[in-house]
Formats: C-alpha cells, structure tokens, sequence
C-alpha cells in the first residue's frame, strides 16, 4: 500500500530520469538541434531570475516582485513583445494574487504596496 509521499517521490524519480537523459543526450539522433541556436543564455537569465525571485518579494512585495520577474520570463527568456509582456506578467500577478492572497487567505509580503493579506 503507497503511502502519502509515493506520488511526489515517483513524480520526482521521473523528472530526475528524464532531466538525466536530456542532459547526457542533448540533440536528438539526427544530429539537428530541437532549436536552431544554443539558448545559454536564455538558461541563465531564466535560472537567475529564479533564484533573485527568492530575494526580491520582501522588500518589493508580492505583486511588484511577481509582475518584475514574469516580465523579465517573458521578454528576455521567450522573447515576447514589451507590450504583450508587461500585460501578461502584470495580469498573472493580479490574478495570483486575488487567488492566493485574498481568496485562499495566504500571507504574502506586502512591500512598497501596503496590501494587507492573510487572516
């Protein structure tokens, strides 16, 4: 009988294979990459706004720090239009906000902007 940590333990056991593969086998047999140019430094700047996203809610506050760092995702990682990334990453941060902050009533750093959440 699996008990209550098997799911995330073979979910866990499956991406570390798969990110395994991927790593010793990059380009499939063919010879052709899966993209026509290496995206290092798309990985980089992906990667680092991940880790700066630890440091940055507290003294931004959620919404601001959440907006900032979906921008950064969208136009400099997926190059996207600035339009079509302010809108994205402002709307996803609204939204997860009112969901997690308001709705689910989950304490979120506040910041610059005095938006109180929680109970």
């Amino acid at each position: 009988m699996p008990g209550p940590g098997a799911w995330p333990f073979f979910l866990g056991a499956a991406l570390a294979s798969i990110g395994g593969w991927l790593f010793f086998h990059p380009q499939p047999p063919g010879g052709k990459s899966f993209f026509s140019t290496p995206r290092w430094g798309h990985l980089s700047i992906g990667v680092g706004t991940l880790f700066g996203y630890v440091l940055i809610p507290e003294p931004l506050g959620y919404i601001l720090a959440t907006a900032l760092v979906l921008f950064v995702q969208l136009h400099w990682v997926e190059n996207r239009r600035w339009s079509a990334s302010v809108f994205t990453a402002v709307l996803a941060a609204v939204i997860s906000f009112w969901v997690f902050g308001l709705w689910l009533k989950v304490f979120l750093p506040a910041g610059i902007v005095p938006i109180r959440t929680g109970v």
